[in-house]
């Protein structure tokens, strides 16, 4: 008898029929490969209507807006970027030009100006006096105390390096420079008029003592008063004016026709050293340093 099969009884007898061909192609494969096997037989999950093999892409996350629907910025971990728009504070004096704008500009041209002022009179007064003081001494017949002098003046300067360690905190620095200016030039005039091998020895150690210390305060004293934006362009100049006054000085003990004029001079810009040292109005000693326009 022939027997006839509707098609949906003969769906499972076709299934059975592809399970045991891939049984018999792999018989030694264990069930995962015989489960891989049957899933091949099997029409894709991609070809079935209405599926995309594309994957889906991420969306963009949501910038946060406020109640009014604006956007708003999130906030960053980094400082934020400069523009071109909005410089930086620290970046307006970069150029050489900007700097000089600056320190010839209100209070900071004054200040300038007597800071050059005071350095080319230490320098005068300073080098001159340090550089013709052993031919001074035999010129008075005291040649054996020619070079000892010099023994003598460095020994004051170390002792006095010693001493401002204190001395520039106790008194501030302004005093301590008008103090010892005007030592200075004190002492220089005794200088003058000495003629002995021990008080000429005592005297240059003390005079070197006080202008030792007027170095100390004069360096940190105009690296304290200057903002920070010039500070660097503000102590060169001033102290690059200042070294013309040491050329000065030099030269002048030799075209001079006494020493005895020239350490005039030389004391006499100690003093007048001083006396600028009166204009100066801002005290730094125990401050923070400036940096203000």
């Amino acid at each position: 008898p022939i027997i006839f099969f509707a098609p949906a009884q003969v769906r499972p007898f076709q299934q059975a029929a592809q399970y045991a061909t891939a049984r018999e192609c792999s018989p030694r494969q264990d069930e995962r490969t015989t489960a891989l096997a049957c899933a091949a037989a099997s029409p894709p999950l991609s070809a079935s209507p209405g599926l995309s093999s594309r994957r889906p892409r991420p969306s963009p996350p949501a910038s946060a807006h406020d109640s009014h629907g604006r956007a708003v910025e999130e906030e960053s971990d980094g400082p934020p970027l400069a523009t071109d728009d909005a410089p930086s504070q620290t970046a307006r004096y970069t150029t050489w030009r900007a700097k000089l704008a600056q320190l010839t500009h209100g209070s900071l041209l004054r200040l300038h100006l007597l800071s050059c002022s005071v350095a080319w009179c230490l320098n005068f007064a300073s080098k001159g006096s340090e550089i013709w003081v052993g031919v001074y001494v035999e010129r008075l017949g005291l040649r054996h105390i020619s070079r000892s002098i010099y023994f003598f003046s460095l020994g004051g300067k170390v002792l006095g390096d010693l001493v401002n360690v204190k001395l520039s905190e106790r008194l501030g620095r302004i005093r301590t420079l008008q103090l010892c200016f005007i030592s200075s030039s004190a002492l220089l005039f005794c200088f003058l008029a000495a003629s002995s091998a021990p008080s000429l020895l005592l005297l240059a150690a003390a005079q070197n003592f006080f202008v030792d210390i007027i170095w100390c305060n004069m360096y940190t004293y105009l690296a304290e008063a200057f903002p920070t934006s010039v500070r660097s362009s503000a102590f060169g100049i001033s102290m690059g004016v200042g070294r013309s006054g040491a050329v000065v000085s030099t030269a002048l003990g030799g075209v001079l026709p006494a020493l005895e004029v020239a350490f005039a001079l030389y004391g006499g810009a100690f003093f007048l050293g001083g006396l600028l040292c009166l204009c100066f109005k801002l005290e730094t000693s125990g401050r923070s340093l400036a940096d203000v326009v």
